[in-house]
Protein backbone atom coordinates (compact mmCIF):
# COMPACT_ATOMS: atom_id res chain seq x y z
CA UNK A 1 0.00 0.00 0.00
CA UNK A 2 2.73 2.48 0.87
CA UNK A 3 4.48 1.61 -2.36
CA UNK A 4 1.34 2.52 -4.28
CA UNK A 5 0.97 5.75 -2.38
CA UNK A 6 4.62 6.65 -2.99
CA UNK A 7 4.26 6.14 -6.76
CA UNK A 8 3.35 9.55 -8.25
CA UNK A 9 2.20 7.92 -11.51
CA UNK A 10 -0.50 5.84 -9.83
CA UNK A 11 -3.81 7.36 -11.06
CA UNK A 12 -5.70 7.04 -7.78
CA UNK A 13 -8.20 9.79 -8.59
CA UNK A 14 -8.17 9.55 -12.38
CA UNK A 15 -11.67 9.62 -13.84
CA UNK A 16 -13.46 10.46 -10.60
CA UNK A 17 -16.04 13.28 -10.72
CA UNK A 18 -14.19 16.17 -9.08
CA UNK A 19 -15.29 19.64 -10.11
CA UNK A 20 -12.96 22.55 -10.87
CA UNK A 21 -15.22 25.00 -9.08
CA UNK A 22 -17.45 23.29 -6.52
CA UNK A 23 -16.71 22.71 -2.86
CA UNK A 24 -17.42 19.95 -1.93
CA UNK A 25 -15.86 19.06 -5.29
CA UNK A 26 -18.44 16.47 -6.37
CA UNK A 27 -20.60 16.75 -9.46
CA UNK A 28 -21.94 13.43 -10.79
CA UNK A 29 -24.11 11.08 -8.70
CA UNK A 30 -23.17 7.80 -10.43
CA UNK A 31 -20.88 6.51 -13.11
CA UNK A 32 -18.52 3.77 -14.28
CA UNK A 33 -14.92 4.04 -15.48
CA UNK A 34 -12.98 1.33 -17.32
CA UNK A 35 -9.64 0.64 -15.69
CA UNK A 36 -7.88 -0.10 -18.96
CA UNK A 37 -8.37 -0.48 -22.68
CA UNK A 38 -9.51 -4.11 -22.40
CA UNK A 39 -12.60 -5.57 -20.74
CA UNK A 40 -10.29 -7.86 -18.77
CA UNK A 41 -8.84 -4.78 -17.06
CA UNK A 42 -12.03 -4.42 -15.00
CA UNK A 43 -13.81 -1.26 -13.89
CA UNK A 44 -14.66 1.02 -11.03
CA UNK A 45 -18.05 2.52 -10.29
CA UNK A 46 -18.87 5.54 -8.15
CA UNK A 47 -21.97 6.90 -6.50
CA UNK A 48 -22.65 10.08 -4.61
CA UNK A 49 -24.33 9.18 -1.31
CA UNK A 50 -25.09 12.34 0.61
CA UNK A 51 -21.85 14.31 0.46
CA UNK A 52 -19.66 11.19 0.21
CA UNK A 53 -18.27 9.62 -2.93
CA UNK A 54 -18.39 5.80 -2.74
CA UNK A 55 -16.08 3.98 -5.17
CA UNK A 56 -16.33 0.24 -5.84
CA UNK A 57 -13.56 -1.62 -7.68
CA UNK A 58 -14.26 -4.80 -9.65
CA UNK A 59 -11.14 -6.66 -10.84
CA UNK A 60 -9.64 -3.27 -11.70
CA UNK A 61 -6.10 -3.67 -13.05
CA UNK A 62 -3.97 -0.52 -12.64
CA UNK A 63 -0.17 -0.18 -12.57
CA UNK A 64 0.22 -3.96 -12.55
CA UNK A 65 -2.03 -4.69 -9.55
CA UNK A 66 -5.65 -5.80 -9.27
CA UNK A 67 -8.02 -3.76 -7.08
CA UNK A 68 -11.28 -4.93 -5.55
CA UNK A 69 -13.53 -3.66 -2.77
CA UNK A 70 -14.65 -0.19 -1.74
CA UNK A 71 -13.30 3.08 -0.55
CA UNK A 72 -15.29 6.14 0.40
CA UNK A 73 -14.16 9.76 0.04
CA UNK A 74 -15.95 12.20 2.34
CA UNK A 75 -15.59 15.65 3.96
CA UNK A 76 -14.19 17.03 0.72
CA UNK A 77 -13.03 20.64 0.63
CA UNK A 78 -11.11 22.45 -2.07
CA UNK A 79 -10.33 21.06 -5.51
CA UNK A 80 -7.65 18.41 -6.19
CA UNK A 81 -7.59 19.32 -9.90
CA UNK A 82 -6.88 23.05 -9.39
CA UNK A 83 -3.49 24.52 -10.29
CA UNK A 84 -2.37 25.92 -7.94
CA UNK A 85 -4.73 24.76 -5.25
CA UNK A 86 -5.43 22.73 -2.15
CA UNK A 87 -7.84 19.99 -1.17
CA UNK A 88 -8.58 17.80 1.80
CA UNK A 89 -10.79 14.79 2.34
CA UNK A 90 -11.22 11.66 4.43
CA UNK A 91 -10.81 8.15 3.04
CA UNK A 92 -12.36 4.98 4.45
CA UNK A 93 -11.60 1.45 3.19
CA UNK A 94 -14.04 -1.47 3.26
CA UNK A 95 -12.31 -4.75 2.33
CA UNK A 96 -10.23 -2.85 -0.22
CA UNK A 97 -8.02 -5.51 -1.80
CA UNK A 98 -4.73 -5.05 -3.65
CA UNK A 99 -3.26 -8.17 -5.22
CA UNK A 100 -0.58 -9.24 -7.66
CA UNK A 101 1.34 -12.42 -8.35
CA UNK A 102 3.38 -12.01 -5.15
CA UNK A 103 0.84 -11.11 -2.45
CA UNK A 104 -2.65 -10.02 -1.46
CA UNK A 105 -3.28 -7.01 0.78
CA UNK A 106 -6.68 -6.23 2.33
CA UNK A 107 -7.24 -2.81 3.92
CA UNK A 108 -9.92 -1.65 6.37
CA UNK A 109 -10.07 1.62 8.28
CA UNK A 110 -9.25 5.10 7.11
CA UNK A 111 -7.26 8.32 7.26
CA UNK A 112 -7.42 12.03 6.45
CA UNK A 113 -5.67 13.23 3.31
CA UNK A 114 -4.55 16.76 2.41
CA UNK A 115 -3.13 17.78 -0.96
CA UNK A 116 -1.56 20.98 -2.20
CA UNK A 117 -0.08 21.75 -5.61
CA UNK A 118 1.99 24.81 -6.44
CA UNK A 119 4.10 26.39 -9.15
CA UNK A 120 7.84 26.50 -8.54
CA UNK A 121 8.04 29.38 -11.07
CA UNK A 122 10.73 27.61 -13.07
CA UNK A 123 8.26 26.38 -15.69
CA UNK A 124 4.55 26.82 -16.44
CA UNK A 125 2.19 24.61 -14.50
CA UNK A 126 2.07 23.21 -10.99
CA UNK A 127 5.13 21.02 -10.52
CA UNK A 128 5.24 20.68 -6.74
CA UNK A 129 2.83 18.28 -5.03
CA UNK A 130 2.53 17.84 -1.28
CA UNK A 131 0.48 14.99 0.17
CA UNK A 132 -0.11 14.42 3.87
CA UNK A 133 -1.93 11.49 5.45
CA UNK A 134 -2.89 11.13 9.09
CA UNK A 135 -4.96 8.44 10.80
CA UNK A 136 -5.73 6.74 14.06
CA UNK A 137 -6.41 3.17 12.92
CA UNK A 138 -5.83 1.22 9.74
CA UNK A 139 -5.93 -2.58 9.51
CA UNK A 140 -3.77 -4.08 6.76
CA UNK A 141 -3.96 -7.83 6.14
CA UNK A 142 -0.96 -9.10 4.15
CA UNK A 143 -1.36 -12.69 2.95
CA UNK A 144 -3.58 -13.41 5.96
CA UNK A 145 -1.31 -11.74 8.53
CA UNK A 146 -2.88 -8.73 10.28
CA UNK A 147 -1.02 -5.46 10.87
CA UNK A 148 -2.76 -2.61 12.72
CA UNK A 149 -1.38 0.88 12.12
CA UNK A 150 -2.22 3.50 14.73
CA UNK A 151 -1.32 7.14 15.26
CA UNK A 152 0.31 7.29 11.84
CA UNK A 153 1.26 10.10 9.51
CA UNK A 154 2.92 10.29 6.09
CA UNK A 155 4.10 13.31 4.12
CA UNK A 156 5.24 13.12 0.50
CA UNK A 157 6.73 15.88 -1.63
CA UNK A 158 7.09 15.40 -5.39
CA UNK A 159 8.35 17.62 -8.19
CA UNK A 160 7.00 16.52 -11.57
CA UNK A 161 9.61 18.54 -13.47
CA UNK A 162 12.67 16.98 -11.88
CA UNK A 163 11.21 13.68 -10.64
CA UNK A 164 12.60 14.33 -7.16
CA UNK A 165 10.63 13.11 -4.15
CA UNK A 166 10.89 12.93 -0.37
CA UNK A 167 8.83 10.91 2.10
CA UNK A 168 8.53 11.19 5.88
CA UNK A 169 6.45 8.91 8.11
CA UNK A 170 5.83 7.90 11.69
CA UNK A 171 3.46 5.48 13.38
CA UNK A 172 2.93 2.34 15.44
CA UNK A 173 2.34 -1.16 14.09
CA UNK A 174 0.85 -4.01 16.11
CA UNK A 175 0.89 -7.58 14.85
CA UNK A 176 1.63 -11.12 15.87
CA UNK A 177 4.15 -11.30 13.02
CA UNK A 178 6.04 -8.34 14.47
CA UNK A 179 5.98 -9.96 17.91
CA UNK A 180 3.80 -7.28 19.46
CA UNK A 181 3.96 -3.52 18.96
CA UNK A 182 6.73 -1.58 17.24
CA UNK A 183 7.09 2.07 16.32
CA UNK A 184 8.65 3.25 13.08
CA UNK A 185 9.67 6.68 11.85
CA UNK A 186 11.95 8.44 9.44
CA UNK A 187 14.72 10.24 11.28
CA UNK A 188 15.86 11.68 7.94
CA UNK A 189 13.38 12.00 5.04
CA UNK A 190 13.62 9.28 2.41
CA UNK A 191 14.62 10.99 -0.82
CA UNK A 192 15.28 10.05 -4.40
CA UNK A 193 14.15 10.39 -7.99
CA UNK A 194 11.46 8.37 -9.77
CA UNK A 195 13.94 7.75 -12.59
CA UNK A 196 15.82 5.46 -10.19
CA UNK A 197 14.58 2.15 -8.79
CA UNK A 198 15.69 2.86 -5.21
CA UNK A 199 15.90 5.97 -3.01
CA UNK A 200 19.25 7.69 -2.62
CA UNK A 201 19.03 8.97 0.96
CA UNK A 202 17.18 8.87 4.25
CA UNK A 203 17.08 6.96 7.51
CA UNK A 204 14.42 4.85 9.27
CA UNK A 205 14.27 3.89 12.95
CA UNK A 206 12.24 0.95 14.28
CA UNK A 207 11.84 0.21 17.99
CA UNK A 208 9.89 -2.17 20.20
CA UNK A 209 10.40 0.11 23.20
CA UNK A 210 13.84 -1.25 24.02
CA UNK A 211 15.72 -2.52 20.99
CA UNK A 212 16.33 -0.10 18.14
CA UNK A 213 17.02 -0.99 14.53
CA UNK A 214 18.07 1.66 12.03
CA UNK A 215 18.31 1.62 8.26
CA UNK A 216 20.39 4.36 6.65
CA UNK A 217 20.23 4.81 2.88
CA UNK A 218 23.53 5.90 1.34
CA UNK A 219 23.06 5.29 -2.38
CA UNK A 220 20.45 4.38 -5.00
CA UNK A 221 22.85 2.17 -6.99
CA UNK A 222 21.43 -1.40 -6.92
CA UNK A 223 24.77 -3.22 -6.66
CA UNK A 224 26.59 -0.73 -4.40
CA UNK A 225 27.72 -2.91 -1.44
CA UNK A 226 27.39 0.09 0.89
CA UNK A 227 24.04 1.35 -0.39
CA UNK A 228 22.23 0.61 2.89
CA UNK A 229 23.58 0.44 6.43
CA UNK A 230 21.56 -1.59 8.94
CA UNK A 231 22.38 -1.29 12.64
CA UNK A 232 20.86 -3.08 15.64
CA UNK A 233 21.00 -1.77 19.22
CA UNK A 234 19.56 -4.56 21.40
CA UNK A 235 19.44 -2.67 24.71
CA UNK A 236 18.70 0.80 23.37
CA UNK A 237 21.76 2.39 24.93
CA UNK A 238 22.72 4.20 21.74
CA UNK A 239 25.57 1.85 20.79
CA UNK A 240 24.68 -0.74 18.11
CA UNK A 241 25.94 -4.25 18.75
CA UNK A 242 25.65 -5.14 15.05
CA UNK A 243 26.24 -2.95 11.98
CA UNK A 244 26.14 -4.33 8.45
CA UNK A 245 26.19 -2.81 4.96
CA UNK A 246 24.10 -4.20 2.11
CA UNK A 247 23.42 -3.57 -1.53
CA UNK A 248 19.82 -3.12 -2.66
CA UNK A 249 20.19 -6.35 -4.64
CA UNK A 250 21.18 -8.19 -1.44
CA UNK A 251 18.19 -6.80 0.46
CA UNK A 252 15.82 -7.67 -2.36
CA UNK A 253 17.08 -11.26 -2.36
CA UNK A 254 16.46 -11.72 1.38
Amino acid sequence: MLAIYANPDFPLFSGLPFSTTASPALTLPTGTVDCGPNLADGSLSYALIGTSLVVDFTDCIVAGVTLNGRFTISDITGDPSACPGTASFSVAFDNFTISDAARTIVVNGGYDHALSVSDNNANPGCETQRHTLAGTSLNVMVDGESFVLSGFGIEKMFNSDTGAYSIEFAGTVSSDAAGGTVSAKTTTPISGNIAETYPSGGAIEISDGTAIATMTINSSVPDDPNAVTVAYDADGDGTPEVTQNYSWNDLKAM
